[in-house]
């Protein structure tokens, strides 16, 4: 079963099902256009890892009903795996989820300050959210990304990056990937409209 699955919303100005390929982040081709396009290949990239996944199941449970018992054997230890590497592949996802958001707001920062931290190992906090706080473009944190990507990032890549592998099924479980793209659309939605009051062109 894929993990990144469609949404159906209905709002105010929309109503329909909706996948992760619908939304994006700065999409108006300002000085942030290339983290637009890099969150284009990130939704790519979550989206080929989960479906080709999602048909490598859906192949090897077929495959255990070969009438050749050797072949079905093979099958259902190969499904048994899959059926294993199904949370790696959720904590991949989240991670590059992750990963993206660390990204955009360096980026972000970059466009601000006019360049990166001047420190060797910059800190998330200290150097790079906290300045943009104090500039007006960090104002709050919008509830989908703390509630979807916020509370659930320091447990899962841990777990994940540390080979805490044993726990990752608890750590991903309470995760919708979906919610978890929104909470980052949330979040640099927000982002966008404070560069914007503050005379920046995203």
């Amino acid at each position: 079963m894929a993990h990144i699955k469609p949404r159906y919303i209905r709002t105010g100005d929309f109503e329909g099902e909706f996948t992760v390929d619908d939304y994006g982040v700065f999409l108006n081709g300002g000085d942030l256009k290339h983290v637009s396009q890099f969150w284009e290949a990130s939704v790519a990239q979550a989206q080929i890892l989960d479906v080709a996944h999602e048909r490598a199941v859906a192949a090897t449970a077929a495959a255990t009903h070969d009438p050749d018992p050797e072949e079905a054997g093979m099958a259902h230890e190969r499904h048994e795996v899959l059926q294993l590497s199904d949370i790696l592949v959720k904590a991949n996802i989240f991670c590059l989820l992750a990963a993206f958001f660390e990204f955009a707001i360096l980026e972000v920062y970059s466009l601000v300050v006019g360049g990166p931290p001047s420190v060797p190992r910059p800190e998330l906090v200290k150097h790079i959210l906290d300045p943009l706080r104090q500039r007006g473009i960090i104002t709050e944190v919008p509830k989908e990304f703390r509630d979807h990507v916020l509370n659930n990032r320091d447990a899962v890549r841990n777990a994940f990056a540390h080979g805490r592998w044993t726990q990752l099924r608890a750590a991903t479980e309470p995760i919708d990937l979906h919610d978890a793209f929104i909470g980052i659309i949330a979040y640099f939605g927000l982002v966008e409209e404070n560069l914007r009051t503050n005379g920046f062109n995203p």
